[in-house]
């Protein structure tokens, strides 16, 4: 028999088989038919979605405290399959429906909500006239719709056949649609069992039988793009291939598909020992290929754990010399920690005069926050000028694995403050360091306005101008002053060898900051002097308290008890010297 007439042959025998069972359909409708034993109560017609049937259909809702579900699965079915039957394994009376059979994948992941998803993929009789790029989006807006009030929740896809197209289709559709984004983003796992991603050698054949039995309603639209090796389909892989900058990990299971067509370079494989139509069909939670599928969706969620621990992005280390400022610590620590305010994403300021160690005590509060809060992220962002301060927040989006970084179009401070707002991200803390300009903190680039609000989060700032803390609405604003008698003699003690620390005489108010510059350096560290001389001679009242004002608002001075007298900064009294001397 030579190929052509094989060929033949097969053709008719497809036509005829599709015939025939269109015919019985249609006999058993008007009979009102029987119900056949299956798994579902209530069955379809093959790969047609009932009008009353729900898109995304729950078959195991998973802890009945909504708070206790991590993660939703959602399966998606082949081409010409029925939502009732496609995950369902039959032997006579015997039928075992893995996805909600409690014994099977409940079993292995009881903190998941299972559903199935349902759609028209019929092509050879009765077919809708739809594309997959169509089936791809409606499966992201039914998402969309459907988990309105959880957007977060972790989502694992698996599809049989076709329906990983489906999902592909409807990942890249929600990822250029400015509302669907988060759904790649929260997509963390994709089970695709024999998955043409690169299409079939079959599928010239079956549109043929579609365009025969184009009388009886068959449509060959869903199976265009599913021509071996077809541009539009291998364009759509191409695009999907950025699964690993969505942390997407594969699993793909192929028989009847061709090796290479079922699998995405980079992505894990493995083949199942069954054919094509039972790849998605388990009977026992014992069988081999069961074990094989559910393992890899628990190593997914296993990832997931890991991936969601807290992170710690921090560019000092800590400072083991660290002493004093316990006072300004303790409010710090009842402040700072994301649980400390459950309603609010809480703000506190840290003000003082420039090297008085604001920054060495916001170091301690982070290490301290990380020690005794190991959930809570830690993130530390210089505001000292844009460059600095947007490639912190771009390290920050690479540690939480933000999509679109890489764009060069890319507004990384607007995605970054995007995924810390998302309550998914977990807790942290943001320590925004050295808010001091206002016309960089307010108009362009205007970068408060890039600071995120979440109620697991807190930010951090440290800053010499009061101006900016109160603007950013802070509230309390911590002040750091000069250090206690004893917190500089400790401090000083540190850092002299033990024959130098029987001098009885000791530099008062030496401020923390001067530790990392080494023990050589410590004689800048020179008492600050008070400023208690009141203003002599006919000068003006007002330009006095103007002058001091804006001191003040810059943290160059700072005001003690005696309202006269002031802590003044090395740089302003430099500054009074060389005024003098010119005047001179």
């Amino acid at each position: 028999m030579d190929f052509v007439t094989a060929v033949g042959l097969l053709l008719l025998a497809c036509v005829s088989y599709l015939w025939f069972q269109y015919k019985n359909n249609l006999q058993t409708r008007s009979t009102h038919g029987s119900r056949r034993e299956d798994c579902a109560a209530e069955e379809s017609q093959e790969g047609k979605v009932s009008l009353n049937r729900q898109p995304l259909e729950i078959l195991y809702p998973g802890p009945t405290d909504p708070d206790k579900i991590k993660i939703d699965i959602v399966a998606v079915h082949g081409l010409g399959s029925d939502v009732n039957w496609s995950w369902a394994w039959k032997n006579g009376a015997k039928c075992v429906h893995w996805l909600k059979d409690p014994e099977m994948l409940p079993a292995i992941i009881p903190n998941a909500r299972i559903m199935a998803y349902s759609y028209e993929s019929r092509w050879h009789r009765n077919a809708s006239k739809t594309r997959l790029e169509l089936c791809g989006e409606e499966l992201a807006r039914n998402m969309h719709n459907f988990r309105t009030n959880i957007p977060d929740r972790p989502v694992i896809f698996i599809a049989h056949s076709l329906g990983g197209l489906v999902v592909l289709h409807a990942l890249l559709y929600a990822d250029r649609t400015d509302e669907l984004k988060y759904l790649p983003a929260r997509t963390v796992g994709f089970a695709a069992l024999g998955t043409p991603f690169r299409g079939t050698k079959m599928q010239s054949l079956a549109e043929i039988v579609a365009r025969l039995l184009a009388p009886v309603g068959s449509h060959d639209g869903i199976i265009t793009e599913l021509k071996q090796d077809a541009k539009s389909l291998t364009d759509k892989v191409h695009a999907f291939d950025y699964g690993k900058k969505l942390s997407i990990p594969g699993l793909f299971r192929g028989r009847v598909v061709d090796e290479e067509s079922a699998h995405v370079p980079g992505w894990e494989r493995a083949g199942l020992n069954t054919d094509h139509f039972n790849l998605n069909k388990f009977p026992a939670p014992d069988d081999r290929s069961f074990l094989a599928v559910s393992n890899e969706i628990r190593n997914i969620i296993l990832i997931l754990q890991v991936t969601q621990k807290s992170h710690f992005i921090v560019p000092f280390g800590r400072n083991e010399d660290f002493v004093g400022r316990e006072p300004i610590l303790q409010q710090l620590l009842e402040r700072i920690p994301p649980s400390a305010n459950k309603d609010d994403c809480q703000r506190t300021a840290v003000e003082g005069l420039g090297g008085v160690g604001k920054t060495q005590v916001a170091l301690e509060a982070a290490y301290r926050v990380r020690d005794e809060y190991p959930a809570c992220s830690v993130f530390w962002v210089p505001a000292v000028d844009s460059i600095n301060f947007e490639k912190a927040y771009r390290e920050i989006g690479k540690t939480l694995c933000v999509q679109g970084l890489d764009d060069d179009q890319a507004d990384v401070k607007s995605l970054v403050k995007a995924a810390l707002s998302r309550a998914s991200v977990g807790s942290w803390l943001l320590i925004v360091d050295n808010a001091d300009d206002l016309k960089l903190l307010f108009t362009d680039p205007v970068l408060a306005d890039y600071l995120p609000f979440n109620r697991k989060g807190s930010i951090l700032f440290t800053t010499r101008n009061h101006e900016a803390a109160v603007r950013l609405n802070i509230r309390p604003i911590i002040t750091v002053k000069e250090m206690s008698d004893a917190e500089a003699t400790e401090l000083l003690q540190t850092g002299l060898k033990e024959n130098q620390t029987s001098d009885t005489k000791t530099e008062k108010d030496i401020p923390i900051s001067l530790l990392p510059s080494g023990k050589d350096e410590l004689e800048e560290g020179e008492e600050e002097e008070d400023e208690e001389e009141k203003e002599e001679g006919e000068k003006d009242e007002l330009e006095k308290d103007e002058a001091i004002g804006i001191l003040k608002g810059y943290a160059f001075i700072l005001e003690r008890e005696n309202p006269d007298a002031f802590d003044i900064h090395r740089l302003v009294r430099l500054a009074m010297r060389n005024w003098i001397k010119e005047q001179q």
